[in-house]
């Protein structure tokens, strides 16, 4: 039996390229996906920006991250992540961004 991840991180890829090398000027393709209601729309966009970053594709990378940081304002790491990358020679630094967010956020604790 086939078996799928909730979501496939080259899947999501795939569909935004798709979109992307269509000419779509809406990009809101991904709103209409159907995933559990656990997973956000800003989880959404940040695998796919992820994704684009594990492939050097960091233009695109930081264009997600973007949308990652408007549906998920209070998110410092996504911040930190587009500031890497937007520093002068930072798009060679897409696996620091990477290793960004997926910094677990620290307690207050700690």
């Amino acid at each position: 039996a086939l078996r799928l991840e909730l979501l496939n991180s080259d899947s999501l890829w795939l569909l935004a390229e798709v979109h992307r090398l269509g000419g779509d000027t809406e990009e809101r393709w991904f709103l209409g996906l159907r995933y559990p209601p656990q997973v956000s729309v800003a989880d959404v966009c940040k695998m796919i920006a992820k994704s684009y970053l594990t492939r050097q594709q960091a233009k695109e990378g930081v264009h997600w991250l973007q949308k990652v940081q408007h549906y998920l304002p209070s998110d410092a790491r996504v911040v930190d992540a587009i500031n890497r990358l937007m520093r002068p020679g930072g798009f060679a630094d897409t696996q620091v961004a990477i290793d960004l967010l997926e910094q677990r956020i620290a307690s207050k604790n700690t």
